[in-house]
This record gives C-alpha cells, structure tokens and sequence, in this order.
C-alpha cells in the first residue's frame, strides 16, 4: 500500500479543485508563455498532484530514461484515463498529447488543454484533422515532443497484446520526419478500470524502447511502421507487466 492516497471520492474532490485553482494562472500565463515552460511546470505539478493523492506510484526501477534529446513522437499502449497522468507527470519535456477533439467539452480541463497547447482532432471532420495534423507537425518541428496513444481507445486483454492501430499518429509521424519512442505501460488498468471512475492506490510500470527513425520514409512505408511500432509496443508492455509483477512479488504486494 501506498505510503500516502486519499480515499474516494475524497481524492477526486481534491483532484477538481486542484484543477479549477491551477487553471486560473494557466490561462492567465499561457498567451504570454509562448514555449509553455511555465504553464507546463503548472501542469507537471497539477498531473504529480493526482499520482500522489490517488496513490500511484512508479517506482525508479519500473522506469527507463528517454534515449537522446529528441524531439520525439511518444507512442504507448493505452488502458486507463491515469496513462495520461502517468506519462505527462513523469516524462521529460512535457510532451503535447494527441486527444479526440469532444474532450474540449469536458468543463475546466477543456479550456486547459487548449491553454497547455495539447493537440485535439476532430475524427469526423477529414479537413480539421489535417490542419490539426499540421499544427502537430509544427510543433514538433520547433521542439516539442508529442505523446500520441495509437490504439485509439482504451485496451484491455492478454500482457503483450495492442489493440489495432489508428494511422493519423503515424502520419504526423512521417510529416515531422522525428523518430518514435514506443512506450509499453502496465499496472494502470488495475489502478482505474475502464467502465470505473474510482481510482485504486498502487504501483504502476512503463518500459520505454528505443527510437525507431522516419527520416526518409514516405506514406508507403506507413502500413510497415505501423506494424513495428506495434510489436515494439507488445513487447515493452510484456516487459513492464513482468518487471511489475517481480516487484509486486519481492515487495509483497497483492493487487
């Protein structure tokens, strides 16, 4: 067990009202922060708030380092809401993440992404999502690394299996010409289930494998990027899943 967690709904209630409050000085800040380091550093706190509280926890040894400097496209398998917690509160850089554009409804948090420079496509509409594309392209091209979950939706099923990809990430990918860094998480679906919202305290793993290059590589090569990416993801979270569970074991935890 955590050494520290709130119980529901408390650790909610703090988590919107954490929110609402470190809101105020992102909106305030963000049309003068063009690079967003500030609002970024808002953000960290805001997203390491929500680890703590709900506790979470990712312990050094069930992380890896981020190869190189980048700017990279982040790629990971997706299963819970706190993977998004997980990766901008503990990532370097504080990558832009890729989102479906209805999240821009959601009260407070849509207005804040926007502020924040996060990335929303509009699946329905072909024309916005490649301006939507673009923009992600020119971020990427001034520095900034982007987290994109390419699955498309929350997975669930065996350690090493990912469901099947979206191709817009990989798109973005072959415009901006930046390596992808595959991450492979594991633990997060026990911390929140896909059809819950209370969260459950506990230890949580990503492996991070190495950068696979698209310099060079045209739409044509799209079908076969995908396919690799996808099986270095597979790979990482069968890894993350056993490095947790040997954890798990030698500390005497029980999930």
């Amino acid at each position: 067990m955590p050494r520290f967690w709130l119980p529901f709904p408390l650790a909610h209630i703090v988590v919107f009202v954490a929110m609402c409050v470190l809101s105020i000085p992102i909106y305030v800040v963000s049309p003068f922060d063009r690079r967003k380091v500030v609002v970024d550093a808002i953000a960290r706190v805001w997203m390491r708030l929500i680890l703590f509280v709900t506790g979470i926890r990712v312990p050094p040894e069930l992380t890896d380092d981020v190869p190189g400097d980048g700017p990279y496209i982040f790629m990971a398998n997706h299963q819970s809401h706190m993977d998004v917690v997980l990766l901008l509160a503990t990532l370097p850089r504080s990558p832009k993440f890729v989102a479906k554009r209805e999240l821009l409804w959601v009260p407070v948090f849509g207005l804040t992404m926007l502020a924040l420079g996060h990335i929303t496509i509009d699946r329905r509409n072909r024309e916005r999502a490649i301006r939507s594309l673009d923009e992600a392209g020119r971020k990427i091209r001034e520095g900034v690394n982007v987290l994109v979950f390419p699955e498309g939706t929350r997975t669930l099923g065996d350690p090493d299996y990912v469901g099947p990809f979206k191709k817009g990430g990989f798109m973005l990918a072959l415009k901006a010409g930046v390596p992808i860094v595959p991450i492979g998480i594991a633990g997060t679906a026990d911390r929140m289930k896909k059809a819950e919202f209370r969260v459950k305290p506990g230890v949580v793993c990503y492996r991070i494998g190495e950068p696979i290059p698209t310099a060079g590589l045209t739409e044509a090569d799209r079908d076969a990027l995908m396919e690799q990416v996808r099986a270095a993801i597979a790979e990482l979270k069968l890894r993350a899943w056993n490095d947790l569970k040997a954890w798990e074991q030698q500390h005497g935890v029980n999930t």
